[in-house]
């Protein structure tokens, strides 16, 4: 009753609910309006046992108040109308809390529907809108129409429900929720709208709506949003219980409480008879309604006291009595319905038989049809047989002890049976092959195993007889034939086709009953549109029961199934995703599978979603809004509304990492539960299995004939095994089901005929085979030495009992010890495998290696010796890896998986005990690629996708055998176990392949399959899509091997296994345990051999490290004891010791050696000091005479060179300096007239230069031109006469045509002629520019220079070739004006530079005259400088001397006591040398074992040590302390001064 609220809202509802009443009737009594809002508030959330107590408190309170009835008459009349458009029936309970919901909506805006599945929540609502929209729309009471809108909360996440940031954009996305909110609350219509939220109620996503839910009425979203509800809104929660709801939420909301015992069942059954046809008579289906009322309710109550399910229904039986109904329809009405003349006169008379029998078929498969196990079947047969013969009143009492012969158990006047019931026994025939003849020699003295039986000599004859018998069987052993009116077994419909010789182990499916009558019932359920969820064990063919019958289905009516398997990770979006992909949009807001076809989505492990916090899981309530409102929201905040999609689920009983499912999802489903099959059925399926073996092998019948014997001794281990290995927290993967003896078969069928000729050979090597696989699947994986010695006593005692061989006979060659008893230890020699030869392919490579037995472990070790060399020397990363029997034992269980198509390894142990090293020595044995992960920061879940297509690829498409080593230190995320889990369970990671690679891998698949000569089931090659996606998926199941390394340490072994059960349940689990003695040895020898001490020390090593490691295994139970605290002895701890101790020896032995040499060198150097001090004494006194003479020598050359200098030098060098200043002050005077003279230059000669190239433009045809020219215009007439004038042209005399009579100077004559001169443009090239005559230049300047008309522009108009000689005048005239002022300048220079050079010659005497001076003088200061440098040197010397004497006699005095000090210190040093090894063996211990233990354990088990080294004769100090052997004092001392702690233990 967490839906109870008493707090001051529910006050201020009634209150609110007194004021519209009062304002509706303001005349009536208060005390009657009072009690009405009391009642109307109040009533409807109680419990059905709580209402008398609640109306004993009113009538108390309200003592003679009567309240006058309801008027809800035109309300109730529009119910009806509306029970009947939607085939519900008008019950007076539902009425009720139809009407009581319409009060709560009246007075509350947000209110909660709370009931259990099949209580009318839903169809509540769905009347109460119909019926006030059909009083809207006749205007009763002024009502309006009401539209409602459906989502379920926990179907999205919360960012997908009210809006969320996009968290690569930035930008806010609107949610679901908040897109229909704002819709409703933004519609003008006066339209009623309930906004339900159909899902469960938790305290996360609902306390974002209290501010809706309170007087507020506002939703308020992250992006600041705030939106108003409007007036004619309702928030409507439906949900099936508030267990995790906040009181906060519960105090805001007004509940409606609906249960569904008040219901029933027979509302429900009274709709469904009402949809059968019409020309099934009433009296038919008021017989079905008798059979109902008579045996559905003691059916029930039968079901829910005595029967344990194999996944709990809803406790008043509501869905498996909707389970019921379905399955009679689809069984007699629905193949009725179609045709009315189907139904004939005969079958009328046989109509009640036939609905009898299929009544009695029907209750057997849905009632009966949950039952959890074999025995509650025959429990449940026996009660029905007992019901239905009217028995119950006889004395019929249930395990529970209770009868069953209540008036509702046994109704007044019900029907009676016509049909007879299922017979309780049914003939048995078995086939008995006898052997006539057979002759069989027993070996004897030969020292091969004594009484082992060899094939048989001489030929058998068999003969074959026919047994049969009568067996007990149930009403789940037949259904009913109408044709033929009578019950038919089951077991006459197995298909008896025998197994293809050539089929693969793991494509084998041999049919049984349990085949034949699931397959049955799934495709009643699939054809007639019903889902179906299929519950049992792991193992037990649910999966490939469903998928083998879709993938057969009508290609023309289904569309490829949709196969989506749930794991633990598993969200709704992933789900959504893996749906919405496969469907095709029909039109807006329409999608489904191609118009026409039907698809069915099967969901796989449907209870494996991990729930949430409070309960929920997202999968599940994605999948039930489909179920209850045919679709869901797409992304885009849309509904889709999917069509002809049917759903069909399988799972495992709740319990372990699998959740119960809310019953408000699986009420959809026909529950059917699929038991463990029993022992018949097993042998039955084994035994086929084993006996095609047999017979495609060629195996004797000796070996042939143990057949049954092989098949029962493995069901009893497997039987005993789940008996007696029961999972703990310690053992969470002890968890057995029919895989493992599948597996155990399949080891079986690895050998040859031609293996048994082999080795120790004969039978007796069968049997051995059978004990291996038996321990390679169940021994393998026990964690502890007890459980191991109880099954190894269990296997003795089946072979006894069995095959009549004694265990310690049949392994006789391995008992080593001779004491007649084979133990655990002798057994780990019993090893089979297929890769002892040399020279022979692996399988993988196309060969074909006999799997024999092993029986020479020397050459065993030898053997894998050889292939790590091989391994090391292919390989890019090589292993360095010791080999022992330990390795050998893993490595050969690893190659035996291997060789097994499709199958998978976990192989759990603690750090460095070896697991990925061996598999990959396995792999690489075996001849196939060995992939892993490279993880790395950067590493994300799409490298992850990108790794698993590239062995998908590998293995499916390119069908090569592979290895994925994967081990626990590689999950980044929990989701790579997820796809592994996916990957072992059903080959594929769903949605792994876009479309557009999906394509390329289904071509490659096709050409593979092409060559493979592969055929699709309908004959020719495969081409459909979906059978190249299925061989892609068998082909990559057969060809990838996953093997999996995860530690067992911590919790997130067993988390990992709970939520992921494929990781056991799909693979053979390999528990490394720790490392035997062997295993120690080996890796210590392999690692010492390279120490550098002598050899009986090694093997004194040797044992210590074997001693270390045990001791402190003990010392780690102590401290569990003790502290309780775990710490783990792994073989990595083993490996750092040894590495360790190699080069902790190395390092400290070069520390120590080194200080010693210290020591000793400084011996060395006192001597040397004392000898050195008298050489340096006679060495001082020979230097002293030398420095006085070499000193008197300087001086005097130091004043030679000062006399030269004031003297000589410095007066001539002063003479040449003046005479130098002088020279430079002409010489820049001649340099200023030679720049002047270049700067006039430099304006005229671009003129010049523009003239040259103007004259080049003139061209023969334009002089021509001009030529021609009579009467030629006057700019041409000026520019010939300035170029006559400059070329000194005299004119020619004409007379003057203005008639004066005088002669007149002409000059177009002499132009014409000078033009056709040859030369003439050379002429003016040449001119001689720098000397033109003044007269000329005068004229020219004068007369056309002046003229303004002179210009290049007018000359060109003219002709072109007169703008050419304009541009040469002009550029003459430019050219003289400047030639004039530079010729006297000119003058000026070469004057000016006469007179320099002469200056510069006289003074180039004088200074060669300085330099002879000045190269004399430096000699002398040379012969000085090397002087000064002598006298340096040997007053260095003499210095040096001294200093050196001093120091000597300081040293001498200082360390002359330390002598005797160091000398003790170095022989010290050198004992200390000689105890390096034991003192680095314990150090190296301490540092690898020891960090976890306090310091009394430390102290402990160090001073036990050091005892075990004296002992063992390792040289060792005699107190151990880690500061002394390691510290370094200064070290540590800086860490005091840092603030570190410094007691021992810390410092240790």
């Amino acid at each position: 009753q967490d839906h109870y609220d008493y707090g001051m809202r529910a006050v201020m509802a009634v209150l609110r609910a007194a004021g519209n009443l009062k304002r509706r009737y303001p005349d009536e009594d208060e005390y009657v309006l009072m009690l009405r809002s009391i009642i109307d508030v109040n009533l409807c959330k109680f419990l059905s046992h709580d209402v008398p107590l609640f109306k004993g408190i009113i009538s108390d309170l309200f003592p003679g108040v009567v309240l006058p009835k309801a008027d809800y008459a035109l309300m109730e009349i529009a119910m009806h109308e509306a029970c009947v458009e939607m085939n519900l029936q008008p019950d007076p309970y539902f009425f009720l809390k139809t009407i009581q919901l319409y009060e709560m909506i009246v007075v509350r805006h947000g209110l909660m529907i709370v009931g259990q599945p099949f209580s009318g929540k839903t169809a509540s609502y769905r009347v109460l809108g119909r019926a006030l929209s059909l009083m809207a729309e006749r205007g009763e009471e002024g009502h309006v129409k009401c539209e409602h809108y459906v989502v379920n909360p926990k179907a999205i996440t919360m960012g997908q429900l009210y809006g969320q940031n996009d968290p690569q954009t930035h930008e806010w996305q609107d949610g679901v929720l908040a897109v229909v909110y704002r819709s409703c609350a933004q519609d003008q219509s006066p339209n009623r709208k309930w906004l339900v939220l159909d899902g469960p109620v938790d305290a996360i996503w609902i306390e974002n709506m209290n501010t809706v839910l309170d007087d507020n009425k506002k939703l308020c979203l992250n992006s600041g949003e705030i939106i108003a509800m409007s007036s004619v809104m309702n928030m409507i929660f439906e949900v099936a219980d508030l267990a995790v709801a906040s009181p906060a939420t519960v105090s805001r909301c007004g509940m409606v409480y609906l249960e569904p015992h008040q219901l029933g069942w027979r509302p429900l059954c009274v709709s469904w008879l009402a949809t059968f046809p019409e020309h099934f008579d009433k009296k038919w289906r008021d017989r079905i309604l008798a059979l109902f009322d008579w045996l559905v309710p003691v059916s029930i109550r039968f079901l829910r006291r005595e029967i344990t399910e194999i996944a709990p229904t809803t406790e008043e039986g509501t869905n498996v009595v909707v389970t019921l109904m379905r399955t009679f329809k689809s069984l007699l009405v629905t193949p009725l319905a179609a045709d009315p003349k189907s139904v004939t006169k005969d079958l009328k008379k046989e109509m009640e038989t036939h609905v009898d029998a299929t009544f009695i078929f029907a209750l057997t498969w849905s009632l009966g049809g949950s039952a959890g196990s074999n025995e509650a079947r025959i429990l449940f047969d026996t009660f029905l047989r007992v019901a239905y013969e009217c028995k119950l009143q006889d004395g019929f009492v249930g395990p529970s002890g209770e009868k069953y012969d209540l008036p509702e158990d046994v109704p007044d006047g019900h029907v009676t049976a016509n049909a007879p019931l299922p017979p309780s026994e049914r003939a048995v025939t078995r086939t008995v092959r006898v052997v006539e003849q057979a002759k069989v020699r027993v070996k004897d003295g030969e020292g091969e195993g004594e009484g082992e039986a060899n094939p048989p000599e001489t030929p058998e004859t068999f003969e074959e007889t026919t047994e049969t018998s009568m067996k007990p069987s149930t009403v789940y052993d037949f259904r009913w034939d109408m044709p033929s009116k009578t019950w038919i077994p089951w077991a006459a419909s197995i298909d008896e086709t025998p197994i293809p010789r050539d089929a693969a182990f793991k494509s084998i499916i041999v049919p049984t009953v349990d085949t034949v009558r699931y397959m049955f019932l799934a495709d009643l359920a699939i054809t007639n549109g019903f889902p179906i969820l299929c519950c049992g064990p792991t193992g037990t063919g649910k999966s490939v029961y469903l998928q083998g019958h879709l993938l057969n289905m009508d290609k023309t009516l289904y569309a490829p199934p949709n196969f989506v398997g749930f794991s633990a990770k598993t969200s709704a979006n992933i789900t959504q995703y893996l749906i919405d992909a496969k469907l095709d949009k029909r039109r807006k807001g329409f999608f489904g599978p191609p118009v026409g076809k039907r698809m069915v989505i099967m969901i796989d492990d449907l209870n494996m979603p991990q729930k949430e916090t409070y309960g929920a899981q997202p999968p599940i309530e994605l999948l039930r809004q489909f179920f209850d409102h045919n679709g869901w929201y797409a992304r885009d905040n849309t509904f889709r509304v999917m069509q002809d999609c049917l759903f069909v689920a399988a799972m495992g009983p709740p319990g372990g990492g699998r959740a119960a499912i809310t019953q408000r999802y699986q009420r959809h489903y026909n529950l059917l539960s699929i038991n463990d099959f029993d022992s018949h059925a097993l042998e039955h399926i084994f035994g086929n299995i084993l006996g095609w073996f047999y017979e495609t092998g060629g195996f004797p019948h000796e070996i042939s004939s143990k057949k049954d014997q092989i098949i029962k001794a493995t069901l009893d281990v497997y039987s005993t095994a789940i008996e007696k290995l029961l999972p703990t927290p310690a053992k969470s993967h002890y968890t057995f089901n029919l895989r493992d003896v599948s597996r155990v078969i399949e080891g079986m069928t690895l050998q040859k005929a031609s293996g048994l000729e082999t080795g120790l050979g004969g039978l007796g090597e069968h049997y051995r085979l059978w004990v291996h696989e038996t321990m390679r699947v169940f021994y393998d994986r026990l964690v502890s030495d007890e459980d191991r010695s109880w099954f190894l006593s269990y296997l003795s005692e089946l072979t006894s009992t069995h095959f009549g061989v004694n265990f310690n006979d049949l392994f006789v060659h391995l008992d080593h010890d001779a004491d007649g008893n084979i133990d655990a230890e002798e057994l780990r020699h019993c090893m089979y495998g297929d890769w002892l030869g040399a020279d022979e392919e692996a399988d993988a490579l196309g060969g074909d290696r006999l799997y024999d037995e092993l029986t020479d472990m020397p050459a065993v070790v030898k053997r894998l010796e050889e292939y790590l060399i091989d391994h090391n020397g292919m390989s890019k990363s090589p292993m360095n890896l010791a080999m022992f029997l330990y390795a050998a034992e893993h490595v050969a269980r690893i190659c035996r998986v291997l060789k097994q198509p499709g199958a998978h390894m976990l192989c759990v142990g603690v750090g460095g005990s070896g697991r990925q090293s061996l598999s990959r020595l396995a792999s690489f044995i075996m001849g196939m690629p060995c992939f892993q992960i490279a993880i790395s920061k950067s590493y994300t879940r799409v490298e992850w996708k990108e790794d698993l297509k590239k062995f998908c690829r590998e293995a499916g498409a390119n069908a090569k055998p592979c290895v994925f080593l994967f081990s626990d230190s590689q999950i980044k995320e929990e989701s790579y176990v997820e796809d592994i889990n996916n990957l072992l369970n059903s080959g594929e990671v769903p949605n792994l392949f876009p479309y557009d690679e999906r394509a390329a891998v289904m071509e490659t698949c096709r050409v593979a399959a092409k060559k493979a000569g592969v055929t699709a089931p309908e004959g020719g090659p495969l081409e459909d899509p979906t059978q190249l996606w299925q061989y892609f998926i068998k082909t990559c199941r057969a060809n990838l091997h996953v093997v999996l390394c995860f530690s067992p340490i911590g919790e997130a072994f067993r988390e990992r296994l709970r939520q992921f059960p494929s990781l056991v349940n799909c693979c053979t689990i390999d528990w490394f345990r720790e490392w035997p003695d062997d295993a120690l040895e080996a890796v210590a020898v392999k690692t010492l051999a390279d120490v550098d001490v002598p050899d009986a020390e090694k093997a004194s090593l040797k044992e210590m490290c074997k001693t270390f490691h045990s001791s402190v295994r003990e010392l780690s139970e102590e401290y569990l004891a003790t502290e309780g605290r775990h710490n783990y002895v792994t073989p990595t701890s083993y490996l750092e010791l040894l590495t360790m101790f190699t080069s902790l020896l190395r390092k400290q032995r070069e520390t120590v050696s080194g200080q010693k040499r210290r020591y000793e060198v400084g011996l060395e150097k006192l001597a040397f000091t004392a000898n050195a001090v008298q050489e340096m004494q006679e060495e001082l006194t020979a230097l002293k005479p030398e420095l006085i003479k070499t000193v008197a020598e300087t001086e005097e050359l130091m004043k030679q060179v000062q006399k030269e200098k004031t003297e000589v030098v410095e007066p001539k060098k002063a003479a040449v300096d003046i005479e130098v200043a002088e020279a430079a002050a002409k010489g820049a005077e001649a340099g200023a007239v030679k720049k002047e003279c270049e700067d006039l230059l430099t304006e005229a000669i671009p003129a010049l230069n523009a003239a040259v190239a103007a004259l080049d433009t003139i061209k023969p045809n334009d002089i021509k031109l001009v030529q021609t020219f009579k009467n030629p215009p006057a700019a041409v007439k000026l520019v010939m006469e300035a170029v006559c004038v400059a070329l000194d042209v005299k004119p020619a005399k004409i007379p003057d045509p203005a008639g004066s009579g005088r002669k007149i100077d002409d000059y177009w004559g002499p132009s014409k002629s000078l033009l056709g001169e040859k030369d003439f443009v050379d002429r003016l090239r040449n001119y001689d520019k720098d000397n033109i005559e003044p007269r000329i230049i005068d004229k020219l300047r004068e007369k056309y220079i002046a003229d303004e008309n002179f210009t290049p522009e007018n000359a060109a108009k003219a002709a072109s070739a007169a703008e050419g000689l304009c541009t040469w005048i002009g550029a003459m005239d430019a050219y003289d004006r400047v030639i004039k002022i530079v010729v006297p300048k000119k003058i000026a220079l070469e004057a000016a530079e006469s007179e320099y050079n002469k200056i510069m010659a006289a003074l180039k005497v004088k200074q060669d005259e300085l330099d002879g001076i000045m190269s004399a003088l430096a000699a002398l200061e040379k012969q000085l400088e090397d002087s000064i440098l002598e006298k340096k040197r040997l007053e260095d010397e003499v210095e040096l001397c001294v200093v050196k004497l001093e120091r000597a006699e300081k040293l001498i005095n200082g360390l002359g006591g330390q002598r005797d000090h160091w000398t003790v210190r170095a022989h010290q040093l050198g004992e200390d040398f000689q105890n390096l090894t034991g003192d680095m063996l314990i150090a190296a211990g301490m540092i690898s074992y020891l960090g976890t233990f306090t310091m009394a354990f430390r102290d402990g088990i160090s001073q036990k040590w050091v005892a075990a080294c004296k002992s063992a004769g390792i040289p060792s100090s005699a107190k151990f302390s880690l500061v002394a052997c390691l510290g370094d004092p200064v070290s540590i001392r800086e860490w005091g001064i840092a603030g570190l702690p410094n007691d021992s233990f810390s410092i240790d």
